[in-house]
């Protein structure tokens, strides 16, 4: 794997630049001998050829100086870094640093993204040292956006040649340029194949962050919402999801249905934090590589005993009135969950009343992602068709 960071420096002046360059040498040689991260530099000093250059180019991380020059070699005060920040923000996926002698005039924490920090300059240098760390403790996440953007890049160049362009060809026979309506299919097409192809390839096994949108990527409620229920309930931390169907929801607000439903969602993370502390505690038990073989054995089973255990929940215990939930990290890294949906326990909230209006209004937490919402949907609707067989007589 390439362990490069393609790095922007946007900076005008040129003891900063040659400062610069002077501890990426530095950084990379180090780099080499320790088999770390390597940067790969571009410098760039005006606010216009920085922002060409990312329209034009890809990077996984940003210095960004924020007075620049405007023309000549004097420059009045002004904030341009705050417009390259941007730019970067609206098309890289990069970690950005602001490293500047006004981190007053810096975009304001809630107008950033968390990916963008503030390092103030110091006549000691100490500033572009904390620079470095920080780009240092990003590396990991940096390095692992980048191979997921090759992956991606290599499934849709199979898809390209073996569908888009068989199937969608047929649009350049208008001979016009590609509408929005066609780039907007043409992207869902292409998304949707990588998530499916990748599943597939890793066995249909997915990490519990997949499962959630946190926090959810549309206005309005949609089903598989989660939803603080607290003062439906009366019962502090109550969590609900939406299950009204989607085609109910698909012109809320506004619309003509007479209500909402949500399931409520139990709270099984005390029963699911044991039987993990159980088979995390099993697997430091492994035994040593002289152990003798029932000792390992007996190991296995006991480890075997403990997944299963585990299991049985993410099974939904086995029971037709629930389903489970991963947990999830919400974004200020607190943990929520895991859940099990009860389809026997469903509320229904009027649309035009006082509750429902404020449900309508509020902002759920997390959405499940809609490649796992069919498995919710399936369940709740094999609960509720259950018709059940009679027993069988027998004769004495």
């Amino acid at each position: 794997m390439d362990k490069s960071i393609r790095l922007l420096i946007v900076e005008d002046d040129e003891h900063e630049t040659k400062t610069w360059k002077l501890q990426i040498d530095q950084h990379n040689v180090l780099a080499a001998e320790s088999n770390g991260f390597t940067l790969r530099e571009t410098f760039v000093s005006t606010k216009k050829g920085a922002i060409d250059l990312i329209a034009n180019s890809d990077f996984d991380a940003a210095i960004v100086d924020l007075g620049l020059a405007t023309g000549g070699n004097h420059k009045e005060a002004n904030s341009d870094g705050n417009d390259v920040v941007e730019a970067l923000e609206k098309s890289e996926l990069a970690i950005v640093i602001i490293y500047t002698g006004q981190p007053g005039d810096a975009i304001s924490k809630e107008k950033r993204g968390p990916e963008v920090v503030v390092i103030e300059k110091l006549e000691d240098g100490d500033g572009s040292k904390k620079v470095l760390a920080q780009l240092t403790a990003s590396a990991p996440m940096i390095l692992t956006i980048r191979a997921a953007e090759e992956t991606i890049k290599s499934e849709m160049a199979a898809l390209f040649s073996k569908s888009i362009w068989p199937r969608w060809k047929f649009w350049l026979d208008k001979k016009v340029d590609p509408d929005a309506i066609v780039t907007e299919a043409v992207t869902r097409h292409m998304a949707s194949h990588v998530y499916a192809a990748l599943l597939a390839k890793n066995g249909q096994k997915a990490l519990s962050e997949e499962w959630y949108f946190v926090p959810p990527v549309r206005q309005g409620l949609r089903t598989g919402d989660l939803v603080d229920i607290s003062e439906y309930t009366n019962q502090p931390s109550s969590v609900g999801i939406v299950i009204t169907p989607r085609c109910d929801l698909a012109d809320n607000p506004g619309s003509n249905k007479e209500t909402y439903q949500i399931a409520v969602c139990e709270d099984i993370s005390a029963d699911w934090n044991d039987r993990y502390g159980k088979y995390s505690a099993t697997q430091a038990e492994k035994p040593k590589e002289d152990a003798n073989k029932e000792a390992v054995q007996k190991w296995e089973e006991k480890l075997k005993s403990t997944k299963n255990s585990l299991g049985s929940l993410i099974q939904h215990r086995s029971k037709s009135n629930c389903h489970f939930l991963h947990q999830m990290r919400l974004t200020d890294g607190s943990f929520r969950g895991p859940y099990f949906v009860r389809f026997d326990k469903i509320m229904t909230i009027e649309r035009q009343s006082e509750n429902g209006k404020k449900l309508a209004e509020s902002k759920p937490f997390a959405s499940v992602a809609p490649e796992f919402l069919p498995s919710l949907v399936e369940r709740l609707g094999t609960y509720f068709s259950r018709i059940g067989t009679p027993d069988f007589s027998f004769f004495e």
